[in-house]
Formats: C-alpha cells, structure tokens, sequence
C-alpha cells in the first residue's frame, strides 16, 4: 500500500535487511519510553514478535505492516525502513482489530504516525468492515494518544484491574473506531 510519503508492506521473515532494521528499532530504548520494562532484551524475542506478524498476514490478511519511506524525509533516505504500524488481531481472542505502531526516533514529529493510522483504518474496514477498530495505550504516552486521536475516539480513561506486572495500576485509554457492545469495551479494558 502507498501513502502520499510511505510504502506499507507485510512483515516478511524472508527479508533478512527488513528484519535487522526492524530488531534494531525494537531494541532502540527512546522507542519504549514509555514503559521501558517492556523493551525486547533479545533479538530473537523481537525475530518471534515479527513471526507472529507474519503469521497474522496469513491468517488474517492484515496485520502490522514494515513501513518504508517513498522518498527522503529529514536525514533519512528513501526506502529507508522507519518501523512497523497497522492493525493486528493481537491474540487477545477479541474480534475487534489493535491499531499501533513503533517507529524509529529519527522519524519521530513528521506526522508518520497518522499517516499509518489513517492507511490502517481505511485497510480494516476494506478488509472486515464489520470488525471494530480499536487501540489500548498508557496514559504517559501522549504521543500515541495524540496520533490515535485524531483517527478514533476515547471510548474509556482510567485504571484497569489485572495482575499484568509491567501495566497493572497504570492509568491508559482505550479508542475505537464506533460504538461497542458493553461486554466488548470491558474485554477490551480487562486486556493487558
């Protein structure tokens, strides 16, 4: 898929260059500011993460694309791999699609990241229009709300109950794209 500046492809583990760009960003600790307890500590926990991108493309259709400039941006080149966005169904058994990204620093404050947000909605709903698009984020990583603001809309704030020891007490918010049922919304609150 083509936006006005990037190339949005899938997760392949074939492209061993796209996935060494990819480890290096996951490993880049500015990447998880935000909550830096959940940083990779091994490339091969990073390697698994794509595979399940990639075995997510399969099943599903979409999943988390590797994103590519079109042309130069900043100090960066064109084709330069500038990290991973989309929509995924992230193995939480919900039917609703989990919007993110992670981009490297470098391309940080050129608005990318709506840019992947926006190309990530249109391409959920061509492919299931009738599964919501939804997004959970941590309220210390304005950021990412900022950007998922302006595609969704806030359908919850607050503390969640769970025993996750890296989120658990953490204030976050949970987007979506329409309204959800009750029992959707508190599935999506419980998730972690």
């Amino acid at each position: 898929m083509l936006t006005a500046r990037l190339r949005l492809g899938p997760v392949s583990l074939s492209d061993a260059d796209a996935i060494a760009s990819l480890v290096r960003i996951y490993r880049d600790p500015a990447v998880w500011a935000h909550l830096p307890e959940a940083r990779p500590v091994s490339d091969q926990a990073i390697e698994t993460r794509l595979a399940g991108n990639a075995r997510s493309w399969a099943a599903n259709g979409l999943d988390w694309w590797i994103v590519r400039l079109r042309g130069p941006l900043g100090g960066l080149p064109a084709g330069e791999i500038v990290g991973l966005g989309g929509v995924s169904m992230d193995g939480s058994g919900l039917d609703a699609w989990n919007l993110g990204y992670r981009l490297s620093p470098a391309a940080w404050w050129h608005g990318l990241a709506t840019e992947i947000a926006q190309a990530s909605l249109a391409a959920a709903r061509e492919t299931r229009p009738h599964t919501p698009v939804t997004a959970r984020v941590l309220e210390r990583n304005p950021a990412s709300w900022r950007v998922l603001g302006k595609v969704l809309t806030v359908a919850w704030q607050g503390v969640a109950d769970g025993d996750d020891r890296l989120t658990a007490d953490l204030p976050r918010r949970v987007y979506t794209d329409r309204p959800l049922s009750h029992d959707m919304l508190a599935a999506l609150i419980a998730v972690v």
